[in-house]
């Protein structure tokens, strides 16, 4: 496998693009702090768990598998419920209101990567009757959601920033790009990397998967330019890629976790190559740069009890 083809060497007018979206990425950001207060932290458990019960392979034998529309979803609703609060959004309890906000978050992120998309998929019917929540409500909800949001859908994300990032490890032995990917996503499901701009989450997981892939490098891999923010956060993934045994694929199909060698060719990894996780928001013509094949691993949230 071609691994830097993967992460393609920017251009300079890649340069000049990437600083379009860090001056951007703040736009695309929950209000700040707003999670430590652990009532927020449990409405965001419950959205995160209503959003992976969605993901399920019921609802996803209608489109292919697809781990960014979760991932989108729950930047809409952290961007949403943290800037907006559910003040206009139905609902008697908190709870049917964050039930509300989360299902549409996903349609609308659904929408945005699915052609054939229907509110008449029997799964997303089941869930919806099972918790009193009619089509018409959901559509309501997304409207509200679109217009609070500016109808700006299409976020800055830390794919943006992969491929200026990369030169800076690929001495090491290269990655494939569907285990940073993974890293990414998975990340997503837990409030503790919410704070954590695009950007950093970005360097964060080309950090924690050369730790965790190449452990002989520590030292090279230390001296990479990294602030006090990104260092924890990277140190929170590695803990992160350890408990849900997210794997770090490297050359010739292997696969190193702390040092210890496994023969991917002996698992399934999967058929599908994995694409570009790239949203771009400004200028507009950037925009129409997102994955071209869905993201086919399994999302691994954890769902509260």
């Amino acid at each position: 496998m071609d691994f830097y083809r993967e992460f393609p060497y920017p251009t300079a007018k890649d340069f000049e693009v990437i600083k379009c979206y860090l001056d951007a990425e703040v736009e695309f950001m929950p209000k700040a702090n707003f999670y430590n207060d652990d009532q927020n932290i449990l409405i965001r458990r419950n959205a995160v768990s209503m959003i992976a019960k969605l993901t399920t392979k019921e609802f996803m034998d209608w489109f292919d598998p697809d781990a960014y529309v979760p991932y989108i979803a729950m930047n809409y609703f952290d961007r949403f419920v943290s800037h907006f609060g559910m003040k206009y959004v139905e609902g008697q309890t908190m709870t049917e209101k964050v039930n509300l906000i989360a299902i549409s978050c996903f349609t609308i992120s659904a929408k945005m990567r699915v052609d054939s998309f229907e509110y008449c998929c029997w799964f997303l019917q089941r869930v919806m009757k099972n918790l009193g929540i009619k089509s018409v409500m959901v559509m309501k909800t997304e409207l509200v959601i679109l217009q609070a949001l500016k109808w700006r859908m299409k976020p800055v994300t830390p794919d943006c920033f992969l491929n200026s990032y990369y030169p800076c490890f690929k001495d090491f032995g290269g990655f494939n790009r569907r285990s940073i990917n993974e890293i990414i996503v998975q990340a997503q499901g837990e409030h503790t990397f919410v704070d954590f701009m695009p950007s950093q989450i970005a360097l964060s997981a080309l950090l924690a998967a050369s730790k965790l892939a190449y452990p002989l490098h520590k030292e090279k891999i230390e001296r990479i330019k990294s602030n006090d923010k990104v260092k924890d956060c990277a140190k929170k993934m590695i803990d992160l890629c350890r408990r849900m045994n997210i794997r770090i694929d490297t050359p010739g199909s292997l696969q190193m976790i702390d040092g210890t060698v496994v023969d991917m060719k002996k698992l399934d990894i999967g058929k599908m190559k994995t694409s570009q996780l790239q949203v771009q928001e400004e200028p507009e013509k950037l925009y129409d740069k997102t994955p071209k094949k869905p993201l086919n691993f399994e999302l691994k949230w954890v769902q509260p009890q």
